[in-house]
């Protein structure tokens, strides 16, 4: 059987539908996680925001916060 592109993207399609549950548990599990860690790599700190601006004065007091602690 020969792949035609729209074959494939209609598998890829029925493949996402059957395991989207999946891969929205885990992104979900993982962001849920970084609430719990403590920025110990660069990587981590930039997934918690570290450089998203303040929008209130109570966010950049948090914000002022995490870097002290990070440092």
């Amino acid at each position: 059987m020969i792949l035609t592109e729209q074959r494939l993207a209609h598998l890829i399609q029925i493949y996402l539908k059957q395991h989207y549950k999946q891969v929205h548990n885990m992104i979900k599990l993982i962001i849920e996680s970084l609430k719990y860690a403590n920025g110990e790599t660069e990587n981590l700190r930039i997934a918690q925001g570290k450089y998203k601006l303040p929008t209130t004065l109570k966010e950049g007091y948090k914000t002022l916060k995490q870097e002290i602690k990070w440092q």
